[in-house]
């Protein structure tokens, strides 16, 4: 079957909530096909910013949404247990009637070890959990039990019932930019986000120029490890679907023509999927509303985009 491309789109819980619910109900219809919000204790960029724990607002929101899927984009293992994740995974896809998608990341942003108490862990350590955390967590939504007892998690007996809306379970996403974790998602998760480059290069950071064709190429680089592991683990390429974040040095919303080349260079490095951040966040107003009339007609073109970048069976 050919794999169609699909489109999300990146919210941030900084504002009131009746406008953050408006928000979600306004993307489901614009046509987007998956609506995220970000994982943090608080914004790094702005820590004293008004700001909405995520996975209570996800239970909110697929109460008060219809249709589009919803997710975190992705969850951080620094903040919960592998097993509180998995209960509150259980929970939201019920409240949502099987719309969830469970992404899941090593965390490692330095506000959430700070304002949480929990941490730091080196890039080794959180690796180590991100394994540990994806086995207990799909263990227990496939069979509704799982015992782990690990290097940083041991869990006795643990138990959840009712099983999930989706079987086995939700659609697990998992961020990945190494080896190690590429192999995890090759393993065992339905579903690859990037943030369009190979984050463990450290050479992005905010503010600095970029190209957009050196990422592009790091992408292409990671797909195509990502497809050898998969094949490594047995299972066939097309069984894990391929995520990128379009981050703001894309430019991708600086116009139409711009969101297209993005999305086709994109694609054509093995993508299929683009979830793009809502303006607003961190923005100067009349920035945020030029990129906010980009994204009302890149929403308008989404139903062409499908039909244009699609991948053969």
């Amino acid at each position: 079957m050919a794999r169609v491309t699909r489109f999300g789109l990146l919210t941030f819980q900084h504002q009131p909530w009746p406008a953050l619910v408006d928000q979600w109900r306004v993307a489901a219809e614009m046509g987007f096909d998956h609506v995220w919000l970000p994982d943090h204790f608080a914004p790094s960029d702005s820590p004293s910013t008004p700001w909405f724990e995520c996975w209570t607002a996800l239970a909110a929101l697929g109460a008060c949404t219809k249709g589009v899927r919803l997710g975190a984009m992705v969850s951080s293992i620094t903040l919960r247990s592998p097993a509180i994740l998995a209960r509150q995974a259980l929970t939201v896809d019920h409240i949502s009637a099987g719309r969830l998608e469970l992404g899941i990341g090593g965390g490692g942003a330095p506000l959430d070890y700070a304002m949480t108490g929990n941490g730091p862990w080196l890039a080794l350590e959180r690796i180590e959990r991100l394994e540990e955390t994806v086995q207990i967590v799909d263990g227990l939504l496939r069979t509704g039990a799982a015992t782990h007892r690990g290097s940083h998690y041991s869990i006795e007996g643990a138990v959840m019932r009712p099983a999930p809306v989706q079987q086995p379970r939700p659609p697990i996403i998992l961020a990945a930019h190494g080896r190690r974790s590429l192999a995890l998602t090759a393993r065992m998760a339905d579903g690859w986000n990037s943030l369009g480059y190979r984050a463990s290069t450290g050479r992005f950071k905010a503010g600095q120029q970029v190209r957009l064709s050196d990422f592009v190429r790091e992408t292409a680089e990671m797909s195509a490890e990502l497809d050898e592991l998969t094949a490594a683990a047995g299972r066939p390429p097309d069984a894990v679907r391929r995520t990128v974040t379009l981050l703001q040095h894309t430019r991708a919303l600086s116009s139409v023509g711009a969101f297209e080349d993005v999305v086709g260079r994109y694609h054509a490095a093995g993508i299929d999927e683009f979830v793009v951040y809502r303006p607003g966040f961190l923005l100067e107003p009349a920035e945020a509303a030029r990129q906010l009339a980009v994204m009302d007609r890149v929403a308008a073109e989404l139903p062409r985009l499908r039909a244009q970048f699609v991948r053969p069976a």
